[in-house]
């Protein structure tokens, strides 16, 4: 178990390293290290548990005021 859990960490970070190193936006390097753990060691698909976990995170009623701000900065500048 602790070696499975070893080697998921060093191929993970592994992933990760090599992302960043290629000059490669650091918010597109998580989520393609998230999509390459969830293929190669979860039993669940990966697209659509990204999807449903992305949407879930991101449907809150709060977060409707953030693009008003922005436009509304905007719109003052």
């Amino acid at each position: 178990m602790e070696t499975e859990l070893l080697l998921m960490s060093i191929v993970v970070f592994g992933v990760l390293f090599l992302f960043l190193s290629l000059g490669i936006w650091v918010g597109f390097s998580l989520f393609m290290v998230g999509l390459v753990g969830m293929t190669f060691f979860s039993s669940l698909p990966a697209g659509s548990n990204m999807a449903s976990s992305v949407w879930s995170s991101i449907e809150k009623w709060e977060y409707v005021a953030l693009p008003l701000f922005i436009l509304m900065g905007e719109i003052l500048y």
